[in-house]
């Protein structure tokens, strides 16, 4: 017995540094991931969200030429407010709830240090956040590719989408309550692992539909790549806000980091229109602009309104560039670097006994 004590402690001295800390790591950030999914608040919010992108056709077919525009503002919005909210949410539950419930002590006495432990938080709700981003995106994607209801073939393929989605929604649903009433599993998690590939499977069956004659065609014949373009920088500002919520969480209990995340949002939409031009007179406006980050900057729906409004010929998607959704990532990857170290600088100082 003792020498097979030995010889663990010794494969562990030898273990590689980088190794034992990714391990550590990716643990945390692994643990993070299952608490962000489990929440009821992250399905809550996720359903909602997609329920109300799935209708707003419905909503908006009588504003006479405009659906295409007002479907894509809707969507982006939701997808936005959708993910800022889950920020918030999911960074206070699983940080300032557990320094306020002593648990972030017990796992920072062993052998997990402060920083290792935050980087794991941050990727753990990243991950969750890109889960809920991706089923928000093939909702959206899905919707816009199926008209805008001015004719009858746009209204049956919208309302075919709308069905197939809802359905999916329902069978996951019913596969969380199964597993959480006769299996005992938790309910939120279950529901979100059903979701995922039922969504993906009703993207790639209408991904072969063309939405001008609800014909089989080739893959991705009624997909707009710019919608695909203008999720995925949705993506970006939603990291960014769950960035600022990690960081906030540090120190702010859930109630002051959904209000300061909240009006963070705010500012950082009107960041152009606030500061820009009042910071060639005010030092204070100036300072502002460069500090609070940017989210006007991911926000594309503009280019999009010919394209949806005219044509979903492929010639005709040149409007939102690949360039720009990499130089907006890059954008968002710098703004999560300096808000991961703040996290870390925040949260080593803090007290947790």
């Amino acid at each position: 017995m003792d020498v097979r004590v030995g010889r663990e402690v010794l494969q562990r001295e030898r273990r590689s540094p980088v190794l034992y800390f990714l391990v550590k790591v990716l643990s945390i950030a692994g643990n993070t991931f299952l608490e962000s999914i489990r929440q009821p608040v992250f399905a809550v919010i996720v359903g909602s969200a997609a329920a109300l992108i799935l209708i707003s056709p419905y909503i908006t077919m009588f504003t006479l030429q405009q659906t295409p525009r007002l479907v894509m503002d809707m969507g982006l919005a939701t997808l936005m407010l959708a993910g800022m909210l889950l920020a918030a949410f999911t960074a206070s539950n699983v940080i300032s709830q557990e320094i306020e419930n002593k648990t972030a002590l017990t796992v920072v006495s062993k052998p997990v240090g402060r920083m290792e432990f935050i980087l794991g938080k941050f990727l753990g709700v990243m991950a969750g956040l890109v889960v809920a981003a991706y089923l928000l995106s093939l909702a959206l994607v899905l919707t816009v590719s199926g008209g805008a209801l001015e004719a009858d073939i746009e209204m049956e393929l919208s309302l075919a989408i709308v069905l197939s989605l809802f359905g999916a929604m329902f069978l996951a649903v019913a596969y969380g309550i199964y597993g959480n009433f006769f299996r005992d599993r938790p309910f939120t998690s279950r529901t979100v692992a059903a979701v995922i590939p039922l969504f993906t499977l009703v993207f790639i069956i209408f991904c072969f539909v063309d939405p001008r004659n609800s014909k089989i065609g080739g893959f991705g014949t009624g997909i707009n790549v710019q919608v695909i373009y203008a999720c995925i920088m949705m993506l970006w500002s939603i990291l960014v806000l769950a960035g600022i919520a990690i960081a906030a969480s540090t120190r702010l209990t859930v109630v002051v980091n959904i209000t300061l995340c909240s009006g963070l949002f705010l500012l950082g939409l009107l960041s152009p229109y606030l500061f820009r031009h009042l910071g060639k007179d005010y030092a204070v406006a100036q300072a502002a602009y460069h500090v609070v980050p940017n989210l006007q900057t991911f926000w594309v729906a503009d280019f999009l309104y010919t394209t949806l409004s005219t044509t979903m010929e492929r010639e005709a998607m040149v409007f939102v560039p690949w360039q720009l959704v990499m130089v907006s990532g890059i954008y968002a990857l710098c703004l999560l670097g300096a808000l991961l170290f703040l996290a870390m600088f925040l949260f080593e100082e803090r007290q947790l006994a």
